[in-house]
């Protein structure tokens, strides 16, 4: 995991002032993607693209994980974090599915054990990686944790935390006169185009 979160900076931290404002976020959430998938496919994971939206699902079917950055609250035990930027149908969807009400131990690679809240249903639960790069700073912090709510594409509940402490050394650079949040992820909705 932390691998992939160093991986997701080092895309976003490669762009220079002549891209977009947003792109150093848009770029470190997909190598944070990438990176994960290409870690975790090697232990039996298979990436998945339902509704456009990039997980990864365990070998048994029953974990899936989305990456997505989060607020200030990321990666602090004492609050209660959230994505940057609200979500979309798919994500808001696959929280809702999460039950409460029900446990199992899994272990998401890296020997980070967590306690999902799974029956013998085999019904498929969703985790997300949320990561937070604070250029401000120069620390990275992330965490992988089960959302049990989401209302208006911000989860607002979570179950089982798992911190995760990230040793990010920023290389030494110069920092953008830009937004902190430049480097948190962009949403945007696809909607089909109309004929005639």
């Amino acid at each position: 995991m932390i691998d992939a979160v160093r991986d997701g900076l080092a895309e976003g931290l490669r762009l220079d002032a002549a891209a977009p404002k947003i792109a150093p976020g848009f770029y470190a959430w997909t190598g944070t993607v990438a990176s994960i998938r290409r870690h975790l496919v090697t232990d039996g994971w298979r990436p998945a693209d339902k509704q456009n939206l990039p997980t990864i699902v365990s070998p048994d079917g029953r974990v899936r994980l989305i990456v997505a950055s989060g607020d200030s609250g990321t990666g602090d035990p004492a609050a209660t974090p959230s994505t940057s930027n609200p979500k979309g149908r798919a994500v808001e969807e696959h929280v809702r599915s999460n039950d409460p009400g029900r446990h199992q131990q899994i272990q998401l690679a890296l020997d980070i054990d967590v306690e999902s809240n799974r029956d013998e249903s085999g019904a498929c639960q969703t985790w997300m990686l949320l990561y937070r790069h604070d250029i401000a700073r120069l620390r990275s912090v992330a965490e992988v944790s089960l959302p049990l709510a989401i209302e208006g594409g911000r989860v607002t509940e979570w179950g089982d935390r798992a911190i995760i402490e990230t040793p990010i050394q920023f290389p030494e650079m110069e920092v953008r006169p830009t937004d902190v949040s430049a480097l948190d992820d962009v949403d945007f909705e696809i909607h089909p185009a109309r004929e005639g």
